[in-house]
Parts: C-alpha cells; sequence; structure tokens
C-alpha cells in the first residue's frame, strides 16, 4: 500500500473515533450541532474531517455562529491542523482536540450552551466514502414538521451540472423554500449562479429556537475528493419562521 492509501487508512480509522460535541443533540464525527443562544437569536454548528479524502494526515476543525433572522455568520473558527502545518504529526491529534476544546469555550462564552431547542426533523449524517463505494444520504428535499401548533414545509431544490469523468468540475447550485403547509412559498436562501462544487444536497437536520420564533436547517452537501472520496460538508440555512 502507498504512503497516501496508507493516509487514508489511518484518517479513516482515526477519524471515527474523534469527538467535538456537546453531550447533546446531534452528534457525528463530521457534524456537531451546538444549538441556540437562550434568546434565540444565535444558533450554531460545527464540522470536522479530512477533506482532501487522505491526500494529508490530519484534519481540519471548523464552527460557526449564525444570526438566526439574517442568516448571517457572527463568527467562524476555523483551523486545519495536518502534516502540512504540524512539524511533528504526532502532535496532530492532540492539537486538534485542544482546538476544539478551546472552540467550544468560546461558543459558551457567546452564549451557547447546549441549548438544542425543538429538533424537529433529524437524520444520520453520510459516512464518506472511497473509491468507487457508493455513499448514502439519509435526508430529503421535502420536509414537513410542527412548531407552535402549526405545520410547516421545507423544500430544497438544487442543480448539478457534472462531468461524471471530471467530478472535479461539478458546479452546483441550491434553494431552500419555507411555508405554512398550503401557504404562499418564502425563499431563505437561493443561490443565483451554480458556483459550489457539490454533486448532491440533502437536508438532515431542522431545530425551532427556544422562542419559536426562528429555524436552523442544515443542509448536507457532498464533495468528491482525492481518489474519488466522497465526503459531507454541511451548509447552515437560519431564517424566521412564516
Amino acid at each position: 500500500m502507498n504512503r497516501r492509501l496508507t493516509v487514508l487508512a489511518v484518517c479513516f480509522a482515526w477519524h471515527f473515533s474523534a469527538t467535538f460535541a456537546y453531550a447533546q443533540g446531534y452528534e457525528s464525527s463530521y457534524l456537531t450541532v451546538f444549538g441556540w443562544s437562550k434568546d434565540g437569536k444565535h444558533w450554531a454548528f460545527g464540522e470536522q474531517g479530512d477533506y482532501s479524502g487522505g491526500a494529508v494526515y490530519g484534519e481540519t476543525v471548523r464552527a460557526y455562529v449564525i444570526e438566526a433572522a439574517k442568516n448571517k455568520f457572527k463568527k467562524k473558527f476555523e483551523k486545519q491542523i495536518t502534516e502540512a502545518t504540524v512539524e511533528d504529526e504526532s502532535l496532530i491529534e492532540s492539537q486538534l482536540k485542544t482546538y476544539s476544546q478551546n472552540v467550544k469555550a468560546k461558543l459558551k462564552a457567546m452564549g451557547i450552551t447546549g441549548i438544542m431547542g425543538k429538533e424537529v426533523y433529524k437524520k444520520p449524517a453520510m459516512k464518506w466514502t472511497v473509491g468507487d463505494i457508493e455513499y448514502k444520504q439519509f435526508g430529503s428535499k421535502d420536509v414537513t414538521f410542527g412548531a407552535g401548533g402549526k405545520q410547516y414545509e421545507l423544500r430544497l431544490k438544487d442543480e448539478i451540472i457534472r462531468d461524471e469523468e471530471d467530478p472535479w468540475s461539478t458546479q452546483s447550485k441550491f434553494a431552500l423554500s419555507i411555508r405554512q403547509k398550503g401557504g404562499a412559498w418564502t425563499a431563505m436562501q437561493e443561490d443565483k449562479n451554480p458556483w459550489r462544487h457539490f454533486i448532491a444536497y440533502n437536508i438532515v437536520y431542522v431545530a425551532v429556537s427556544p422562542d419559536g420564533k426562528h429555524v436552523a436547517v442544515l443542509i448536507e452537501a457532498i464533495q468528491v475528493a482525492f481518489e474519488n472520496a466522497k465526503i459531507p460538508h454541511y451548509k447552515a440555512v437560519t431564517g424566521k419562521l412564516p
């Protein structure tokens, strides 16, 4: 086995034993939901993984705090801890753990203390695959949920322009809309042009804020990486309930 494939195997085994999460909520090796601020104005989530797909040993840690009403980032945390950034590879795992703990402490200082609100839709995160192994997503493009005695519908649409022989050239976009059941659709987010490099999208998580005024939606987007690995990324969309 060559070095790159060996790195891929090591990252795969280690990745699923890593943790970066509160004890409650939605957790996976890639995705962590940190939840709402007490006043429901901010919502946070994180993702962590080897986004090279094994080309470089190590991982990247990301966390985002979002202004729920505006669907706008308030704060981003990101650090790549790999063989490209750390001289001693034996320190990578400990540095990942330390950085993740520091991020969690900063989130708590910002009022993100693990309040999950009402989790109304929750599906397993995709496990990344290597080579030609088929990947499987568990979410959906259409979600119906109840909150505050009302029924709501989410609709995710995407457009994928993909060359099967050159997946790196993929261009795509998505649009997410919401409505009270049977009412008019309101756009929560809509890409104007296909600029993203993902081959598939699905809704995997929806939560309503503690005050019942806002909703947070997580969209799982699939990237093709080194040696045809399929790796999930997560995109959040937030807004007011109609």
